[in-house]
């Protein structure tokens, strides 16, 4: 077997990271509706943090880039990541911004999505663009 068969590929991701915040219910509200949920659970989320966790856990030697707010929630992001074996040093913690957050309301196999992303699309390439040159 060659030296390349048995090293971890290196992977970089670069995406969001939320907080999903998920409402089960029987019946999603209509406009003006309220409905009652019968479960409500915060799971770790965002597109590229979900890609980081599966490539770390297929073996890859990953690193997510990103950010999150410096709340509890960016924290447990950033706990979720390095549990999953993701290297989670280079997501940078934003002073004074709330971590994006994804609401879902989930019933019968449908599902609603809103989101509320932190705005560091602009800020992260700035910054990487410096880092990688």
């Amino acid at each position: 077997m060659s030296d390349y068969n048995q090293k971890q590929p290196l992977i970089a991701v670069v995406g969001s990271l939320n907080m999903d915040l998920v409402v089960k219910t029987d019946t999603i509200p209509e406009e003006g509706e309220t409905v009652s949920g019968e479960e409500l659970h915060y799971l770790a989320g965002g597109k590229g943090a979900n890609q980081a966790v599966a490539a770390a856990r297929l073996g890859g030697q990953t690193t997510m880039i990103g950010a999150v707010g410096s709340d509890g929630f960016g924290e447990r992001l950033l706990h979720s990541l390095t549990e999953s074996g993701a290297d989670a040093s280079q997501v940078r913690i934003l002073e004074d911004t709330v971590t994006g957050t994804a609401s879902i309301w989930l019933s019968r196999g449908d599902n609603r999505i809103s989101l509320f992303l932190v705005r560091m699309g602009k800020w992260c390439l700035r910054c990487w663009k410096r880092r990688i040159r």
